[in-house]
């Protein structure tokens, strides 16, 4: 409630002192009720920025943790392919290392007993 000061009229007047100490008291209530009314509306807005902050740390979490999981997926799969590809190679040079063993066995084992005898 806004208090005009003719509302406050002098004392001379046929308004008393009464009169005025109850205007200027229900300016007061008004008053504490605007702002108990702001305070209130304070704690509202203070909770729905709150609710906000904590949903958006809960979708940031949830798509960091999508993120983590799809380059994992990816390291994964080059790891594997990695793998595949020296298991490969070893492979290769295993066959590669039996077959000169089996070519060459019998050149070594005479190149042994030569020196042997020798």
């Amino acid at each position: 409630m806004i208090v005009f000061m003719s509302e406050l009229k002098r004392a001379d007047d046929t308004q008393s002192m009464e009169d005025v100490l109850r205007v200027l008291l229900s300016a007061d209530a008004d008053a504490q009720e605007t702002v108990h009314e702001n305070e209130q509306r304070r704690m509202r807005v203070a909770d729905i920025v709150s609710e906000a902050q904590e949903k958006m740390r809960e979708d940031y979490g949830k798509r960091a943790q999508k993120r983590i999981e799809e380059v994992r997926s990816l390291h994964r799969a080059d790891y594997e392919e990695d793998l595949r590809r020296m298991q490969e190679s070893y492979q290769k040079s295993l066959d590669s290392l039996g077959r000169i063993c089996r070519e060459r066995q019998d050149e070594w084992v005479d190149t042994l007993v030569r020196r042997c005898l020798d």
